[in-house]
């Protein structure tokens, strides 16, 4: 069995623009990953840029969400409600109204504005103190939170 040309040129074709663009985890004010801990249960946050850049947030427990109230920053300039997508365990949320979840969860956050965080390696986005995310009616973001895309700079090792 043989592949035509045109197969191997498309696959060499692929192959070469998606290697061009690799995602990068994201850390989160310094870390893999967030925890949040309150009354309401367990939140756990991690970000990946790639295009567009991604924010899951893992739910355990009873909270509110309004999406309406998020306020998000990239690279310092705030990023516009039309250029953020949210899916809740992978069902596009194309309304922002407020809802409640209680148990396990999965909220990703898109953001499509270009260029995303791991082109040029390096940028925050700002997950700002919020209405965001509620437990018992009160806002569970009370600080600034920084996904950070940092090139990692290997140290060279001295020859013996």
């Amino acid at each position: 069995m043989y592949m035509s040309e045109k197969n191997i040129v498309f696959l060499f074709a692929l192959f070469c623009y998606t290697s061009c663009d690799i995602g990068t985890n994201l850390l989160v004010n310094g870390h893999p990953e967030l925890r949040l801990v309150n009354d309401c249960g367990g939140i756990t946050m991690t970000g990946f840029a790639f295009e567009p850049d991604r924010i899951k947030i893992e739910f355990n427990g009873k909270f509110s969400v309004c999406t309406d109230s998020l306020r998000i920053k990239k690279r310092g300039i705030p990023v516009p409600d039309s250029e953020i997508m949210f899916y809740l365990d992978s069902v596009e949320l194309k309304d922002k109204r407020p809802f409640s979840l209680d148990g396990k969860s999965v909220l990703r956050i898109f953001i499509r504005q270009i260029p995303s965080l791991n082109y040029g390696r390096n940028g925050t986005i700002e997950l700002l103190p919020s209405n965001f995310i509620l437990c018992n009616g009160k806002p569970v973001i009370n600080d600034t939170i920084n996904f950070n895309c940092k090139l990692i700079k290997r140290k060279r090792s001295s020859s013996p």
